[in-house]
């Protein structure tokens, strides 16, 4: 038989892995044929842009076999010791390699001889991972090198592991901290005070999370793009401090922690009672992500370095993507990597097929609506215990007294006015101790949890008039009003080509970031600065960024000019101001403040000449020893500033103006500072501000 011909690849029990498509997948093909010898085949197109992140195949009517994929043996499947539901389940996600743009072949190799079954066969942009967040190695209190971990969790199937030894990231720059086989290391580390412990996963560069108050650290981890998930919150002597208040700036928090403080017993009711907080936590309106991790220390019994675990359920083996849905909660807690599956399915649109899985939402904009749930248990032990969760608590359970699989489905009505959830728990013996929990559907909630980011963005002092062909600044705030600086923030402005050219740009603030500039698109032309942890910018609560850009009008009439600003926190967009109001290019909302445009001539002209107050030009630029600073003064700007600021956003020189009759006025600068010394080479900004407008000339200075 074929069985006995081909190279086997991989060689695996492989258990049932969700027993319906989603909604999303592409079914590739399904119904009924024969087996002709113990043996049957099939050929299926797969196109460029199907992705296969997924493959799986279902099964009715065959109990033991193998599976080929192009002629390479992927996996066998035996008969279980529990009782199955009659559709078989294969996980095939780590063989989808074997796949190929165009004609593929599949084949069913098993003992029994001529029979007929039904199968099914399909691909899907999302995929299981099994994961863990909390580990420890010789950097900190740990038993085994890097090295010696990251062998042992491949060894046992995991594709993520965070090292997250206490405070420091040394681990993260060992030699051997990097992807062996399908395993991917994940940088983190474990902050450890007396208020708790919590990892930051995915932190930026090589220096610690500081330790001070907690919200400073929230802050600072999300500053440089952790996400923070609280540790074993409820333990007796290394629980949260804070515990019961869930601080803004918690990505998730760990319900499951594993066997590594001690006595046993002390685990579980820490276990039971992270579990009930976060349930109180959902009711309460919240969204937060349950996550289970082993804390392994490997110097303690019964340990296992994916004992706790999650298994995330994502559309890319990506670090950022696998921490992106970590956070949205796409994923199911587990006590152990082997044991036990538990799924949640919706179809919230009663179209037959389910649309949603644990971790997503979905919202009811008026009225009411019947969505139809599923839940799934597949390989349960005997005598364990499925339970259904709403907000008011539990509202179903059933005990598999002899093990095996198990579905069950039901209808539940909700109204466009409440939040609520459907969320599932397994536990061992009768109810004693945990298995896994999923995490919740959500009805109505807020998409997640955050750092308060709040923006304000400003345009500040805009001239009243502008005139054909001559060039003005216009000067736009962006000010965080709240909390938590984001780990990256922009600016943007937008002008109509047809109405307007943009000539120039400047920014002065909480540092200097990049700058791009986009001639064309959707026909505006476009200027946006970014800033962030990478260019160690911060935009933390009260600071203000300061953005003048340099327009020259085109046409006279009423014209606008569009703006906004946005902030992210490396895997999420938190912040977008404004959230609604004009729309405009790149399908967003932009602020649109109009302003008018005359034509310079005649009188206007004249009249134009004594009413701006401006800066002709600054020559020589580069200047090594001086410069000289032409300024037309109006008849109305007795109160105007000239001022000098570094790249740091420092100021380094004024100029007083008060004394300066309207007309040209020329300002010689040795390029010394307000203390006398001479100013280092570097780029410098030169700005002039009046009651009505400002703008900014730069100035390097060569030694």
């Amino acid at each position: 038989m074929k069985m006995h011909r081909v190279l086997v690849l991989l060689l695996v029990y492989s258990a049932g892995l969700g027993l319906s498509p989603l909604e999303s997948d592409r079914v590739l093909f399904e119904g009924d044929y024969r087996l002709k010898d113990g043996e049957w085949e099939k050929s299926f197109v797969l196109g460029p842009k199907h992705q296969a992140n997924g493959f799986y195949l279902n099964v009715e009517g065959i109990e033991e076999f193998a599976v080929l994929v192009n002629g390479v043996e992927a996996t066998q499947v035996r008969s279980g010791k529990t009782p199955r539901t009659r559709i078989r389940t294969v996980e095939l996600t780590d063989c989808n390699y074997l796949l190929k743009t165009g004609v593929n072949r599949i084949e069913l190799v098993t003992p029994e001889q001529d029979k007929d079954f039904w199968v099914r066969v399909w691909v899907s942009d999302r995929a299981w991972y099994l994961s863990s967040f909390h580990a420890h190695t010789t950097y900190s209190d740990g038993r085994y090198s890097v090295h010696d971990l990251l062998q042992m969790v491949l060894s046992e199937g995991g594709r993520f592991y965070a090292i997250t030894d206490h405070d420091t990231l040394g681990q993260c720059y060992d030699t051997a901290f990097h992807q062996v086989g399908n395993l991917q290391p994940i940088r983190g580390e474990e902050w450890t005070t007396d208020s708790g412990h919590a990892n930051v996963l995915g932190l930026e560069g090589s220096q610690t999370v500081a330790h001070g108050p907690i919200l400073q650290m929230i802050d600072d981890g999300t500053y440089r793009g952790g996400l923070v998930q609280i540790n074993h919150p409820c333990d007796l002597d290394i629980g949260w401090d804070r515990y019961p208040i869930l601080d803004p700036g918690i990505d998730a928090i760990e319900i499951f922690n594993s066997v590594t403080w001690f006595p046993p017993g002390d685990r579980m009711d820490s276990d039971a009672a992270a579990v009930a907080w976060w349930h109180e936590l959902l009711a309460e309106g919240k969204t937060i992500a349950g996550v289970g991790n082993p804390d392994y220390h490997g110097v303690l019994p019964l340990e296992g370095v994916l004992k706790s675990c999650t298994r995330v359920f994502s559309h890319a083996a990506h670090i950022d993507t696998i921490l992106k849905c970590l956070k949205l909660g796409r994923g199911m807690v587990c006590d152990a990597p082997d044991d036990t599956r538990l799924y949640l399915y919706a179809d919230t649109n009663s179209n037959g097929s389910w649309d949603l899985v644990m971790g997503e939402h979905f919202r009811i904009p008026s009225g009411s609506r019947t969505v139809k749930f599923r839940l799934e248990v597949e390989s349960a032990d005997w005598t364990d215990v499925v339970y259904i969760f709403d907000k008011t608590g539990e509202i179903f359970s059933h005990i598999l007294w002899t093990g095996g699989d198990y579905e069950h489905e039901w209808t539940r009505s909700f109204s466009s006015q409440e939040c609520d959830f459907m969320r599932l728990e397994l536990k061992a013996e009768l109810g004693l101790d945990y298995e896994m929990c999923s995490n919740p559907i959500y009805v109505n909630h807020p998409d997640y949890e955050t750092g308060p980011t709040e923006f304000v963005t400003a345009g500040i002092g805009w001239p009243d008039t502008l005139y054909v062909g001559q060039e003005d600044t216009l000067h736009i705030l962006l000010r965080n009003t709240q909390g938590y600086s984001p780990y990256r923030f922009g600016l943007k402005a937008a002008c109509d080509t047809g109405l307007f050219d943009i000539t120039g740009w400047q920014t002065s603030g909480n540092g200097i970031g990049e700058i791009e500039h986009q001639a064309s698109v959707e026909g505006y032309e476009m200027v946006e600065w970014r800033g962030g942890y990478t260019w160690q910018n911060r935009l933390s609560v009260g600071t203000t960024f300061d953005f003048w850009l340099t327009v020259k009008p085109k046409r006279t009439g009423r014209h606008p000019i569009l703006f906004r600003s946005w902030a992210d926190d490396r895997l999420f967009l938190v912040e977008e101001d404004p959230n609604s109001g004009s729309p405009g290019p790149e399908n967003k909302y932009w602020y649109q403040r109009s302003v008018t445009v005359e034509a310079l001539t005649g009188v206007a002209e004249q009249e134009q000449t004594l009413l701006r107050t401006l800066i002709q030009s600054v020559r020589p630029e580069p200047a090594c020893d001086f410069t000289r600073i032409l300024v037309q003064m109006g008849k109305h700007d007795r109160a105007a500033r000239l001022q000098v600021f570094d790249r740091a956003g420092r100021r380094v020189q004024r100029f007083a103006l008060s004394h300066l009759a309207p007309g040209m006025h020329s300002i010689n600068w040795d390029l010394r500072g307000e203390t006398g010394r001479q100013l280092g080479p570097g780029i410098y900004f030169i700005r002039l501000e009046t009651r009505n407008r400002s703008e900014v000339k730069r100035l390097t200075i060569v030694r």
